[in-house]
């Protein structure tokens, strides 16, 4: 009714406007003040007792130092593979930067002395992918490829014990799992539909990657033959994970 509060249209049309934004707003403000109310729930206040979210709160920050220590291993740049000869493809200026490194400040062991020859990839700071993008050795890109994943195998039990205690606090609050629990702030509301959606990719996915696989592998034996490596072995040889950089 206050639109008609003024016989002067341009009050009136003034009114109007300011009616949509307000409603606008409304919406704004509702969808924040849901947000902030979830952000409250999944802190479990509302849903627990004092010493239960006591509880909650002392067992997320073990899971936030059991996350840092992952993440601890992942940036240690100390370990690395040693290279001879076998680094053709690999930019200059990286392995200048990786026999600095090797020899630096008297860090080798007597075991390493004799390895001055060599040089020392690290894994971190973007060793394992200038070796897996540039090397044109096969033999090479598979060793630093595998001597990588397994530098981390440290990480397995600290990941474990992450995933199983994300569920149990996912289950202290009442979710059935720590999907169900993380979901609620997404677009997508509930984690029935997000499988039916990946199921409904399945397919489709799978046959194109089949298709990519394909025409990398052939852009991989057309490289083998040109480089005079096409021995029987290699060309029998599936399309390997480490293959995949240096072919792309």
């Amino acid at each position: 009714m206050l639109q008609y509060g003024s016989p002067s249209l341009e009050t009136q049309d003034a009114f109007n406007e300011a009616r949509k934004l307000y409603l606008a707003a409304t919406a704004s403000w509702t969808h924040l003040l849901d947000r902030e109310l979830l952000g409250y729930k999944h802190a479990g206040h509302g849903i627990l007792a004092r010493a239960e979210l006591e509880e909650y709160l002392r067992r997320g920050t073990e899971i936030v130092e059991l996350e840092r220590r992952f993440q601890e291993n992942l940036a240690r740049g100390n370990r690395g593979v040693w290279f001879t000869l076998e680094l053709d493809g690999v930019p200059r200026d990286e392995l200048v930067k990786w026999m600095a490194r090797s020899s630096e400040g008297g860090q080798l062991t007597a075991d390493e002395q004799h390895k001055q020859e060599k040089v020392s990839v690290p894994f971190a700071n973007g060793g394992t992918l200038a070796v897996l993008t540039n090397a044109h050795r096969p033999e090479t890109r598979k060793r630093m490829f595998l001597a990588d994943n397994l530098n981390l195998k440290a990480n397995k039990p600290l990941l474990e014990e992450i995933v199983k205690r994300r569920a149990k606090q996912a289950q202290f609050l009442k979710y059935s799992t720590h999907a169900d629990f993380r979901i609620e702030r997404r677009m997508a509301k509930s984690t029935k539909w997000v499988r039916g959606f990946l199921d409904q990719l399945r397919q489709p996915l799978c046959s194109r990657g089949r298709e990519e696989t394909a025409v990398l592998q052939r852009r991989r034996l057309q490289d083998l033959q040109s480089r005079g490596q096409d021995d029987v072995q290699r060309v029998e040889e599936g399309f390997a994970p480490w293959d995949k950089r240096y072919i792309e």
